[in-house]
């Protein structure tokens, strides 16, 4: 068996996985997002204390058309002031 013959039974396998997965879709705003956006600001910034005017808004579902998300992601967001970023939770 040639590279290109198990190329494509290699992918054959893994699209008949993903297409048969029984998993429930994951409701997003059963996540929560603030606390994740606090986890992430102090696991990368060591001096949060320098964030200011922090904002932040719900998750939203991002749609992509050929592969490159649309220019106007975001736009209109309900953001809402977040000054708790910079204190732990």
């Amino acid at each position: 068996m040639n590279g290109f013959t198990a190329s494509i039974i290699c992918t054959a396998l893994i699209v008949a996985g993903c297409a048969s997965s029984n998993l429930p879709p994951i409701d997003p705003m059963t996540i929560d997002y603030r606390q994740l956006a606090r986890d992430h600001v102090r696991d990368h910034f060591p001096d949060a204390s320098k964030i200011r005017d922090a904002q932040i808004a719900p998750p939203q579902v991002m749609d992509a058309q050929d592969g490159a998300a649309s220019a106007s992601f975001g736009k209109g967001a309900p953001f809402q002031p977040y000054p708790e970023i910079t204190r732990g939770a």
